[in-house]
């Protein structure tokens, strides 16, 4: 995770990127196309599978309960 992040093109989304891919066990990122021009890319978590229509629910649930951990975490916070 680490190494992908780092070598991400956006210093802010190279580390929740690199963290889905891994935790979904996928390969994400990559060269890819829009319209005629191919835009490079570097591998997030390159010895993954390609992902499936499955793992899009998978990624919504990990993101939700990440979200819900870490207002979990500053509800306890401010209770300090």
């Amino acid at each position: 995770m680490r190494d992908g992040a780092r070598r991400h093109a956006s210093p802010n989304a190279g580390w929740p990127e690199a963290a889905l891919a891994a935790a979904l066990g996928v390969a994400l990122g990559g060269p890819r196309r829009y319209g005629a021009r191919e835009v490079g890319g570097v591998w997030l978590n390159p010895a993954g599978r390609p992902p499936r229509r499955t793992d899009i629910r998978r990624g919504l649930r990990a993101s939700r309960d990440v979200g819900i951990a870490q207002l979990a975490i500053y509800a306890g916070l401010a209770l300090l």
